[in-house]
């Protein structure tokens, strides 16, 4: 019986190394993701999968020194054009000084939106 809950707590400790290595959560701080995100939204992204046009992800700038939140554009040898769906106040892909982001420096693709919660999952 020992044996059982240990090896239960091993499957549950790993279940939830796997998680925490694998997923994140990003808090949305701006307009520049308006109407789709807004500041104070709290977001779901996962490192695993692939990155598609029209996705959102997470990078880290180098130019702001922090993690931006954008949307894929076009897709070029593991490299993404990613542009703010409020075009008109957004500093994305356009500016050269971010220009295009390197698979390297993206954290990951948001999956959930999960506060507010009357926008929660969309």
């Amino acid at each position: 019986m020992k044996h059982k809950k240990w090896l239960l707590l091993s499957i549950e400790i790993l279940i939830i190394w796997i998680l925490l290595a694998n997923v994140g959560i990003a808090y949305v701080s701006g307009n520049s993701m308006m109407p789709a995100l807004e500041t104070g939204d709290i977001l779901i992204y996962t490192r695993w999968g692939s990155k598609d046009e029209g996705d959102i992800i997470i990078f880290q700038s180098e130019t702001y020194n922090r993690l931006l939140i954008k949307r894929i554009e076009k897709v070029e040898n593991e490299q993404y054009y990613v542009l703010g769906d409020n075009l008109s106040n957004s500093e994305d892909s356009r500016n050269p000084l971010i220009g295009w982001v390197p698979e390297e420096k993206v954290k990951g693709r948001v999956i959930f939106r999960i506060y507010p919660f009357g926008r929660w999952g969309d």
